[in-house]
């Protein structure tokens, strides 16, 4: 698989290529779904970035994932994890344990006296990888993000980044099973905001974020988030508008500095003002 990789040149995006990398939210739900924590959660970003640079072509594969597997020097995967002047591998040795519990790989392990990490994804997972819908990332963000909950929420907002009314609806149910924690709205806010809080530096960009009560769950258990990002084409009542028949507790306005709360009704006069958008220009991003 040692080839030269293709991606269109709308993909660069400022990311240079050979940080490029591209996941699908198949492949994150699947992922997402296994309960990893934080360094196997990093190291399945390090192997997808490294398959993603030795496949040659993201949008027609041609390229079948061999028998033997792949590698990657221990080195090169610390360098994308800030650990560069390290010899300890403690970081994958750790998310080698998180996997190795998982179906997502067929075996993963160091080799050659632990300076090479070798590893076979599972077929299933590695296919799911170039599926749609997708975004593309940057290898070289990897090492800002603190805890699962930072990289999850990365990997929602880089799905959704270049869609023209981004957005995606935030199951707590199934983000407090998958970081085995308390759903409750109250326990989840603070993690939640700087996870939003991290993303909107990296991806410059603000979020509006709606708190609703949809009945699965007693009170507040779907967080819905639309981005508000340089791409994006919201009208101003689409960005702020209430959902139908679905009841909202209250808003969130969210950027890499500020978080405010309002409710429903107030949204769209005390977005303009956070955003800094100019009553006349209320139609427009």
């Amino acid at each position: 698989m040692q080839t030269t990789p293709t991606a269109p040149a709308s993909s660069a995006a400022g990311i240079p290529r050979p940080n490029l990398y591209r996941l699908s939210q198949p492949f994150l739900d699947v992922v997402y779904s296994r309960g990893l924590g934080l360094q196997g959660l990093r190291l399945v970003h390090l192997i997808a970035h490294a398959v993603c640079r030795h496949v040659p072509n993201w949008h027609n594969l041609t390229v079948h994932q061999p028998e033997e597997g792949d590698r990657q020097e221990c080195l090169e995967f610390r360098r994308r994890l800030g650990l560069e002047r390290s010899r300890d591998n403690g970081a994958l040795a750790d998310g080698i344990a998180e996997l190795s519990k998982t179906d997502l790989v067929d075996w993963i392990s160091f080799e050659h006296d632990h300076h090479w990490l070798s590893w076979r994804m599972h077929d299933a997972l590695f296919d799911l990888l170039f599926d749609k819908p997708y975004g593309y990332f940057d290898i070289a963000q990897l090492g800002r993000f603190g805890t699962p909950l930072d990289l999850m929420i990365h990997g929602e907002i880089g799905i959704i980044r270049d869609m023209r009314q981004p957005a995606v609806s935030l199951g707590l149910a199934g983000y407090g099973a998958n970081l085995n924690r308390s759903p409750d709205w109250s326990r989840l806010r603070p993690d939640l905001v700087r996870a939003l809080q991290q993303a909107a530096i990296v991806y410059d960009c603000g979020f509006f974020l709606q708190l609703e009560c949809r009945g699965t769950s007693r009170g507040i258990d779907v967080a819905t988030l639309r981005a508000r990002t340089a791409r994006s084409r919201w009208s101003w009542p689409a960005l702020t508008g209430k959902p139908e028949g679905i009841p909202v507790r209250k808003v969130l306005l969210i950027d890499a500095g500020r978080c405010q709360e309002t409710t429903q009704k107030a949204a769209p006069a005390v977005a303009q003002e956070f955003f800094g958008v100019k009553p006349e220009a209320s139609r427009e991003t």
